[in-house]
Protein backbone atom coordinates (compact mmCIF):
# COMPACT_ATOMS: atom_id res chain seq x y z
CA UNK A 1 0.00 0.00 0.00
CA UNK A 2 1.42 3.19 -0.86
CA UNK A 3 0.60 6.85 0.62
CA UNK A 4 1.60 10.28 -0.71
CA UNK A 5 0.96 13.38 0.85
CA UNK A 6 1.35 16.48 -1.28
CA UNK A 7 1.97 19.83 0.14
CA UNK A 8 4.66 22.74 0.73
CA UNK A 9 6.94 24.19 3.52
CA UNK A 10 4.69 27.12 3.03
CA UNK A 11 1.28 25.96 3.38
CA UNK A 12 -1.19 26.99 5.56
CA UNK A 13 -0.59 24.29 8.01
CA UNK A 14 -3.22 22.67 7.08
CA UNK A 15 -2.29 18.88 7.98
CA UNK A 16 -2.13 18.97 11.62
CA UNK A 17 -4.01 15.16 11.44
CA UNK A 18 -2.67 12.19 9.75
CA UNK A 19 -4.78 9.00 9.67
CA UNK A 20 -3.20 5.84 8.84
CA UNK A 21 -5.34 2.40 8.26
CA UNK A 22 -1.96 -0.18 8.51
CA UNK A 23 1.23 0.60 9.24
CA UNK A 24 3.92 3.47 9.25
CA UNK A 25 7.60 3.25 8.45
CA UNK A 26 9.85 6.03 8.95
CA UNK A 27 13.22 4.97 7.41
CA UNK A 28 11.76 2.12 5.81
CA UNK A 29 9.27 1.00 3.53
CA UNK A 30 8.03 -2.32 4.84
CA UNK A 31 6.93 -1.94 8.20
CA UNK A 32 6.85 -4.97 10.46
CA UNK A 33 4.59 -3.74 13.36
CA UNK A 34 2.14 -0.51 13.83
CA UNK A 35 5.14 1.87 13.78
CA UNK A 36 8.67 0.96 12.21
CA UNK A 37 11.87 3.31 12.85
CA UNK A 38 14.93 2.30 10.95
CA UNK A 39 18.50 4.04 10.70
CA UNK A 40 21.62 3.09 9.69
CA UNK A 41 23.75 4.76 12.62
CA UNK A 42 23.92 5.45 16.15
CA UNK A 43 21.91 8.97 16.14
CA UNK A 44 18.55 9.49 17.76
CA UNK A 45 16.00 7.71 16.65
CA UNK A 46 13.18 9.67 18.88
CA UNK A 47 13.48 13.12 20.02
CA UNK A 48 11.33 15.00 22.82
CA UNK A 49 11.74 18.38 23.90
CA UNK A 50 10.66 20.64 25.94
CA UNK A 51 10.97 24.20 25.84
CA UNK A 52 7.83 26.13 27.75
CA UNK A 53 8.01 27.86 30.97
CA UNK A 54 12.20 28.52 31.00
CA UNK A 55 12.54 24.92 31.14
CA UNK A 56 14.83 23.26 28.12
CA UNK A 57 15.06 19.94 28.27
CA UNK A 58 15.87 17.35 25.39
CA UNK A 59 15.20 13.64 25.40
CA UNK A 60 16.18 10.76 23.42
CA UNK A 61 15.58 6.91 22.73
CA UNK A 62 17.93 5.29 20.80
CA UNK A 63 19.84 2.32 20.01
CA UNK A 64 23.42 1.93 20.44
CA UNK A 65 26.75 0.15 20.10
CA UNK A 66 28.72 -1.80 17.99
CA UNK A 67 26.30 -4.50 17.52
CA UNK A 68 23.03 -2.97 17.44
CA UNK A 69 23.00 -4.13 21.76
CA UNK A 70 22.45 -1.46 23.76
CA UNK A 71 18.96 0.79 24.02
CA UNK A 72 18.82 3.91 25.62
CA UNK A 73 16.27 6.64 26.79
CA UNK A 74 19.49 9.86 26.50
CA UNK A 75 19.49 12.67 28.48
CA UNK A 76 20.56 15.19 25.69
CA UNK A 77 20.71 18.64 27.69
CA UNK A 78 22.82 16.89 30.35
CA UNK A 79 24.71 14.31 28.28
CA UNK A 80 23.74 11.42 30.16
CA UNK A 81 22.03 8.43 30.01
CA UNK A 82 19.95 7.73 33.10
CA UNK A 83 18.64 4.11 31.39
CA UNK A 84 20.27 1.45 29.60
CA UNK A 85 19.37 -1.76 28.31
CA UNK A 86 22.38 -3.90 27.19
CA UNK A 87 22.22 -7.25 26.14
Amino acid sequence: MSMFISGSSTSTGSFHELHIADRVGIGTSTPLSLLSLAHDSNTNMIEMHRTTGGVNQKWAFLIQGSAGNEFKIHNETANTDPFTIKT
